[in-house]
């Protein structure tokens, strides 16, 4: 069997930095894998002489390096560190020297967002001679730091290239893919006279595969894929197609890593998919775990280890066996393969119930929770007599129990509200009490576990994170105390979502025949569940006034289906759809928001690579308003 030259894993010190130590631990177990090779993603991490910017305790001094690098060295590790000029350069940017540098500085409408509105300084303009002399001798100073002939400069998620003043000349005389081009040679060139091998990650090539020929075949592209795939691997940004990317590699003439990140899903399905081909290097990536200790990546990358360098196969039983080298209790180690299976060690937590929108997918949650359920009795004891890889799960679990909880609550509340069905308050209130209680338990051994892992480290990210739910209890015990029937009224929106990666925003409007409008809302509706085609969103509306009619309309990278609306008040009962009155912009079938079946009407253009490449198609509206009429 095929065995990689390079067996990777990352640790991400961008999005939560690590004590040396903790990150010596991380190497300690990654050798013991059968790794040889660890990406640090950094950002920037590294205090230099022309970056004297970030606090100590922000950052890492090139001793502080040279120590981590001779370590791994002793173990048979390789270090690589990543660091973009271009793209994910919010920490560089943050600084009041270098903000000047970024690409949206000012008042500039961007791919995402609306002039003036509050954002982080995300990109770096290429063009600006600042960017050009900071980032060519910050790179130089970080390359001279690690003896690895290679060097990762990201060039990924570059979303906002191309809208400043300098960039838009170019955009729109040559167009984005020339711009990406001209950019990535410049870089380029500056490691190789360094004698740097480029690596950088693949995405930004589903936009700009039209220069593929005029890119040096010895940058070493990795090729990152985070979802379940049966066959082939799926684009990122530009309509999920599928395709057979290692064999286009291949016939570019590129070297190539093949990245998952730490879900299994990822890590089987590109496994499999990889035993196919031949590829420089497999590589775990390990992204923003700054609300979970850094432990619940061990098991990954156990795992990993047990496919890529012992050669065995991708199955559950295979990853019982990576968590029984942290537990010797069986039931233990089956509860967490079982955890991570089902992705209870997703950096971003289940949606938690809003105060004007909800989704509506109670059977996934019920399904879900039980698994959650029987999982946390199975680890019952785990967390005082196990090793913190283990405890993490355990967090993690009732984590996601605790979400479940309160999305039930909520869901209950709403329909009390409504009048559609009378609740129990009592027992609501009995819910909220143990919905607190489990919030508290939780507080706690989260931060057992982060002071174990990350001894003297902060933790606002951990804590604003754990403040949510604080504060959707505190509403939730506010709401219990002053439902009655009545208060609300109801508007419902079923959803088709063509493309998982859309990021269009969906603006509801509700019209009252006095000629007045009322926002319902604006924003990215999305299932909480992945691959959710179908999804129901419940957004709360006024009970004191009936509405006449409803606009749905659509804006930016991608599109949006619609299936039905229907609004409830009470004392008036259900409103549907009497006719289209207005449809404007690209729009399939509105006529299909008539009846309540799963035909969808599609809003805005599918074909996202298209928007991407032209991002003045994105600020163009598309929508259609219905009448209302009593059932």
């Amino acid at each position: 069997m095929y065995k990689a030259p390079y067996r990777a894993v990352q640790i991400d010190l961008a999005r939560q930095i690590e004590t040396v130590d903790t990150v010596k631990a991380y190497f300690d177990t990654a050798a013991k894998a059968g790794m040889n090779m660890i990406i640090m993603y950094l950002e920037d991490r590294i205090r230099t002489a022309t970056y004297p910017y970030p606090s100590t305790a922000e950052s890492y001094s090139p001793e502080q390096i040279r120590e981590l690098v001779a370590y791994a060295d002793t173990l048979g590790l390789e270090l690589v560190p990543v660091v973009s000029p271009i793209g994910h350069t919010e920490r560089f940017l943050a600084h009041d020297e270098l903000r000047p540098m970024a690409e949206m500085y000012g008042d500039i409408e961007g791919r995402f967002n609306e002039a003036g509105e509050k954002r982080n300084y995300c990109e770096a303009c290429p063009q600006k001679p600042q960017t050009q002399q900071f980032m060519d001798t910050y790179l130089a100073e970080v390359a001279a730091l690690f003896p690895s002939k290679f060097f990762h400069i990201g060039f990924d998620e570059i979303f906002n290239m191309g809208f400043c003043d300098e960039c838009k000349k170019v955009l729109k005389e040559q167009g984005l893919p020339i711009l990406f081009r001209d950019t990535l040679l410049h870089y380029y060139h500056l490691m190789k006279g360094l004698g740097k091998t480029v690596m950088i990650w693949d995405d930004m090539l589903e936009q700009c595969d039209s220069v593929v020929d005029d890119i040096p075949k010895d940058i070493v592209m990795c090729a990152w894929f985070y979802r379940f795939y049966p066959r082939f691997p799926e684009a990122r940004f530009t309509t999920s197609r599928r395709y057979d990317l290692f064999k286009k590699f291949e016939r570019w003439g590129f070297k190539y890593f093949a990245c998952t990140n730490i879900q299994i899903k990822s890590i089987d399905t590109l496994t499999d998919y990889a035993r196919k081909y031949e590829p420089l290097g497999m590589m775990m990536t390990n992204w923003e775990l700054s609300t979970q200790a850094n432990a619940i990546a061990d098991l990954s990358v156990v795992y990993t280890g047990l496919l890529w360098n012992d050669g065995e196969r991708p199955c559950y039983e295979t990853l019982v066996k990576a968590a029984l080298k942290f537990t010797d209790n069986h039931t233990y180690a089956e509860a967490v393969a079982t955890a991570a299976t089902n992705s209870f060690v997703n950096r971003y937590c289940l949606p938690l119930p809003g105060e004007k929108d909800m989704e509506l997918n109670k059977y996934w949650a019920l399904c879900l929770d039980s698994t959650a359920a029987v999982l946390e009795r199975n680890l019952e004891g785990a967390f005082e007599t196990e090793c913190n890889t283990v405890r993490c799960f355990v967090c993690s679990v009732k984590q996601n129990r605790l979400v479940y909880l309160l999305r039930g609550i909520a869901y209950d509340l709403l329909e009390h509200r409504t009048g559609e069905r009378l609740s129990d308050l009592d027992e609501c209130r009995e819910r909220i009490a143990e919905a607190r209680r489990r919030y508290e338990e939780l507080v706690t051994l989260n931060r057992a576990v982060w002071d174990e892992c990350r001894p003297g480290i902060a933790s606002p990210k951990l804590d604003a994170f754990l403040k949510k739910f604080d504060n959707t209890i505190d509403w939730l015990e506010k709401l219990a105390e002053t439902a009655a029937p009545g208060q609300i009224g109801r508007l419902d929106v079923h959803f088709s979502l063509p493309e998982y990666t859309s990021a269009c925003k969906t603006r509801i409007t509700l019209h009252y025949a006095d000629g007045s409008k009322h926002e319902v809302a604006c924003g990215t509706f999305k299932s909480m569940f992945e691959r959710d085609v179908y999804y129901d969103r419940c957004f709360i509306i006024p009970a004191d006034k009936v509405p006449t009619a409803v606009s749905l309309e659509v804006n930016g990278h991608g599109a949006s289906g619609f299936c039905y609306v229907d609004a409830t008040l009470p004392g008036v009962g259900r409103l549907i759809p009497a006719g289209i009155t207005a449809c404007y912009g690209q729009v399939e079938h509105p006529e299909y928001m008539l009846v309540d079946d799963y035909t969808s009407t599609i809003c805005g253009d599918p074909e996202m690579c298209r928007v991407y490449l032209r991002p003045e198609i994105g600020k163009l509206p598309h929508g259609f308003t219905l009448a209302l009429k009593a059932e």
